[in-house]
């Protein structure tokens, strides 16, 4: 079931960072269906966790700790996503309920996607991005549009993240629970000389 979260059910959606640094404001708003050029780019899985709602402190981690994940976005408006999750478990519980974290994310499947993606404002004023799988490795996946609030932080660091939060809780395991999925940007790879110094 863990891998699912991300691919069947809606993964998405976002949480807000200090709008201050957000570059999700450097969107093209002359339609409903925007772009956003910092989105633009290759982005890896820092984390992915869940909570409760009622008890936001209660946080697990349903693929896995050591999950593994690139999405990749083009500027003419095609996705891929992957993922891998890992079978190293972690839970803010106690270690009574770590049976609970590991049942929940149990699934070790790999799944693929690709296809559109669009980014629109919603009532609120926040953004959603949509993910259509035109292609996927999960049968019930294909031809399934997943919304996701998104957020982007520009640090001071110079290292840029993204965040996806789910708009609704997913229910997994029993329990409905608030997804967030954090990643960062991998750097500019267009340069082929500084590519070659690399290896």
């Amino acid at each position: 079931m863990a891998a699912y979260w991300w691919g069947t059910i809606s993964l998405a959606a976002f949480f807000a960072f200090s709008s201050r640094n957000s570059s999700f404001l450097n969107t093209d708003r002359g339609s409903s269906k925007m772009l956003c050029p910092d989105l633009v780019g290759t982005w890896k899985l820092i984390r992915h966790h869940a909570w409760l709602l009622d008890e936001p402190t209660d946080k697990t981690f349903p693929t896995g700790i050591e999950a593994q994940a690139i999405i990749m976005y083009a500027p003419d408006g095609y996705m891929s996503a992957q993922f891998l999750p890992s079978t190293r478990q972690n839970s803010t519980r106690d270690t009574e309920s770590e049976s609970h974290t590991a049942e929940s994310s149990s699934s070790g499947a790999y799944m693929a996607y690709s296809g559109e993606y669009y980014i629109e404002e919603i009532e609120d004023g926040s953004l959603v991005v949509s993910h259509f799988a035109r292609i996927t490795n999960v049968p019930n996946l294909s031809g399934v549009t997943q919304k996701r609030h998104l957020k982007i932080e520009d640090r001071a660091d110079g290292l840029k993240f993204l965040t996806l939060r789910s708009i609704t809780p997913i229910e997994l395991a029993g329990e409905s629970r608030i997804h967030e999925v954090i990643l960062q940007r991998f750097p500019d790879n267009s340069d082929r000389d500084k590519s070659r110094q690399r290896t």
